[in-house]
């Protein structure tokens, strides 16, 4: 029975759930591997929503028949016990003869939260869990925030010059994030659910708020436009197929693919979380100006800041960029920027480690 080496087969667990990110949309990202006599017999990872989930992968690798009985199969999430849009893991490991389960941490979801544990031990299966708990946990941490908050976990995001500010005090588009991190910032418009700006951003950069550069995959994009005193044309005619959200305070409508989106003028933002859950959005990437970044930090919802700061422009005067205090979890270097992504310290949501990961890209 495979019994050491717990840290090195789990990160290769953590890697190749990584594969899936952007794909599995409301799903975690989770990976799974076989281990028998210190060696990867099978592997697999959830590839994409409604797809068969990693530990059915890995054993479709495997092939048909039970595994090994000295084998030990990680996995980074617990293996579910319910019947959704695939059967349960947790019941496929115990028909396949899985005697030895080895999991990085458990899954909130209702119809999981320990469930798939309880069937593995019930059929004498040795579960072990907390194995690389804290690395598992931030990278599915806009899934574990979704399901423990009830609302997306929210990102905020914005460019500032090397002596911190954001925005010109005239509104006009001034770029200052360069090309490396424009192709970073299109990225994670593919891996998160959706995206939002303020109505200023909207009518002073005309941005389009899609992905042009990683596949298809694209956020669902959203306005804050609480009088309806702007129009998203641009955005419909950037993707036809993508819907827009105007959120407003006076009518719910739909014509096309626009959706105009009612939420009270006392809870605006609070409204629109729900409305976003209620989607099935587990995430949100927060592209807007200086007022409406603040409204989110004003009402606590901000869960991970996303900064670029230039490393050679900086500005006379202009509108200073929020406050970001926190964890600097990742650091990426580019030729023109550098990119922090930070845990506020008030997030508790998930355990920490205070690993700084650091990265150099042209």
């Amino acid at each position: 029975m495979e019994t050491e080496n717990h840290d090195i087969w789990m990160r290769r667990c953590l890697k190749l759930a990584e594969r899936g990110r952007g794909f599995t949309k409301s799903n975690p990202l989770v990976g799974c591997v076989v281990v028998k006599d210190e060696r990867i017999i099978a592997e697999g990872w959830h590839r994409a929503y409604g797809e068969r989930h990693a530990e059915a992968d890995a054993l479709w690798q495997w092939g048909d028949g039970n595994l090994p009985s000295d084998a030990s199969v990680y996995v980074s999430l617990e293996p579910c016990a319910h019947h959704g849009k695939t059967p349960p893991c947790a019941d496929l490991l115990i028909e396949r003869g899985a005697k030895k389960v080895i999991c990085a941490l458990g899954d909130p979801f209702p119809e999981v939260n320990g469930k798939g544990f309880a069937k593995l031990k019930a059929a004498g299966t040795e579960v072990v869990t907390g194995v690389l708990e804290a690395e598992a946990a931030w990278q599915n941490r806009s899934f574990l925030h979704s399901v423990r908050n009830q609302r997306p976990f929210i990102i905020l995001k914005w460019a500032e010059t090397l002596n911190g500010l954001m925005a010109p005090k005239i509104p006009a588009r001034q770029q200052i994030s360069g090309k490396a991190s424009q192709i970073i910032l299109h990225r994670w418009r593919a891996e998160e659910g959706a995206i939002c700006v303020g109505r200023n951003t909207l009518e002073s950069d005309l941005p389009q708020l899609t992905n042009r550069y990683w596949g298809e995959r694209q956020p669902l994009r959203i306005v804050l436009d609480p009088h309806l005193k702007s129009s998203p044309e641009s955005l419909i005619q950037a993707n036809a197929d993508n819907p827009v959200w105007q959120v407003n305070i006076l009518q719910n409508t739909q014509t096309g693919n626009l959706h105009q989106i009612k939420c009270s003028e006392s809870a605006f933002l609070h409204d629109l979380m729900q409305a976003l859950h209620s989607a099935g959005i587990r995430s949100l990437i927060v592209e807007g100006g200086p007022f409406t970044l603040q409204s989110f930090i004003q009402e606590g919802l901000a869960d991970e800041f996303r900064i670029i700061r230039s490393r050679n422009i900086s500005w006379k005067e202009g509108i200073p960029a929020p406050q970001a205090n926190g964890i600097v979890k990742e650091r990426i270097l580019t030729t023109e920027d550098e990119i922090f992504i930070i845990q506020p310290s008030i997030q508790s949501d998930y355990p920490t480690s205070s690993l700084t990961k650091t990265h150099k890209t042209p």
